[in-house]
């Protein structure tokens, strides 16, 4: 996201995502388990605890963009309740917020993917969260050993995927950003970036790798890139293509901005 936006997320808890002070109930797929603004749902006392906090730090930051994790943003009709009923409670204790700032929504399971546009138009921004959407595309979690083989974020499938979302965003004229393994490995750089992707959320120990790899992109190569990416027919073939036509040779000083995750 740009330097001048605080995004803030709502926590997401489920899967390989666990805190020892909320204990969750054994589930026989973790992955599949209730997780993230579902879990939230039921417990509304946490959920408005973190939205009374976005409202409050919206009074002395305009940039505040707080963004639901899950496949609703603020089209979840007990999500939407919440939020009013927070900032009735904040306006009756005469506490100042701003009203209007924008909501966003992940993009992390495959429903969420091919409602992009729908979702658009709830709310005021995307993320696409691959990590997730790798796993729930192809059926593979990612923290299983017997089937980590299978969990392959190059594989077509997943490419398809994320260039319906990125055109849904963009038809729709909602800014999306990419989280996750994939906006981290300086390899798949100029892949998202011809797949019209502007904006990568990283951790701080990859930002130097994936800046360099945007300078050295061509966005017109990239676009080349991605167009022979999706038509092959397994993730081997899209890496060999990688690795080909690794590294680029321009710099498009308009193509991004980062962040840290």
């Amino acid at each position: 996201m740009h330097p001048r936006k605080l995004v803030l997320r709502l926590v997401d808890l489920g899967g390989d995502k666990t805190l020892s002070y909320f204990p969750l109930p054994p589930a026989r797929n973790p992955s599949l388990a209730e997780r993230g603004i579902r879990l939230l749902l039921r417990h509304l006392d946490v959920l408005k605890t973190q939205l009374r906090a976005f409202l409050r730090v919206s009074a002395r930051h305009p940039g505040v963009h707080p963004g639901p994790c899950g496949d609703r943003g603020r089209g979840h009709p007990a999500g939407a309740r919440s939020g009013a009923q927070v900032q009735d409670e904040l306006s009756a204790e005469g506490k100042r917020f701003n009203p209007a700032i924008p909501i966003g929504a992940m993009i992390e399971v495959p429903s969420a993917a091919l409602m992009v546009r729908t979702l658009a138009k709830e709310t005021d921004f995307l993320s696409l969260g691959t990590n997730d959407l790798v796993q729930y595309v192809l059926a593979a979690d990612r923290e299983d050993e017997t089937t980590a083989p299978y969990y392959q974020p190059l594989h077509p499938a997943v490419l398809r995927l994320i260039d319906s979302v990125v055109e849904g965003a963009r038809s729709a004229g909602r800014e999306l950003s990419i989280c996750g393994e994939m906006a981290g490995d300086p390899l798949h750089t100029s892949l998202l970036l011809g797949l019209g992707l502007r904006e990568f959320s990283v951790a701080p120990r990859q930002m130097l790798e994936v800046k360099d790899a945007i300078r050295r992109t061509h966005l017109g190569e990239a676009r080349k890139l991605a167009r022979i990416a999706l038509d092959l027919g397994s993730a081997a073939e899209v890496e060999a293509l990688l690795n080909e036509h690794r590294p680029m040779r321009k710099y498009d000083s308009t193509v991004t901005s980062l962040s840290r995750s």
